[in-house]
């Protein structure tokens, strides 16, 4: 066995569990009422039955969610001298793909979901038991940085934290 294939494996684990997983992602309605503050600062009723916090009945959209985050990001993430290509594809309804590549090879691919308005970031996955990361954003000369505020899933916010280019 070659002396750093047990560290290669172990890296190529870590990256996995960062970004692999599977579920069974179903678009369930939220038929619960939230509370939502609209443009003018009044609070509103959300009674809509799709799985968003805005007013309108007809889209799964956030209509006061921030898409500057919407498209294709990418970052390396260097874990043990291997350095792994991250991607995050960010579509406007809040769903989001994880990639991880090694040798430009994919080494795993999962859905996840996001939230982003007015700097502040979660993001839910899969491959976490935790409840959602926190981070900061700001999204500037086709770059988007993330800042750690509160994530009990290590490898999330491995992945997340720092600076993604805009492709």
């Amino acid at each position: 066995m070659n002396p750093r294939e047990p560290m290669l494996i172990s890296a190529t684990l870590l990256v996995f569990s960062i970004l692999s997983g599977c579920c069974d992602c179903e678009d369930t309605p939220n038929d619960s009422t939230a509370i939502v503050v609209n443009e003018t600062g009044q609070e509103e009723s959300d009674t809509d039955t799709d799985s968003d916090t805005d007013t309108d009945a007809d889209t799964d959209t956030d209509t006061d969610a921030d898409q500057s985050l919407v498209g294709g990001w990418v970052r390396t993430l260097k874990i043990d001298k291997e350095v792994y290509g991250l991607s995050w594809a960010a579509e406007a309804d809040g769903t989001c793909t994880l990639r991880s590549s090694l040798g430009g090879k994919v080494v795993s691919s999962h859905p996840c979901e996001y939230t982003a308005q007015d700097g502040d970031f979660t993001m839910d996955d899969p491959t976490c038991a935790t409840d959602a990361g926190q981070y900061t954003y700001k999204v500037a000369s086709g770059m988007a940085t993330f800042v750690l505020v509160q994530d009990d899933c290590a490898s999330r916010a491995m992945a997340m934290e720092g600076t993604w280019d805009r492709i």
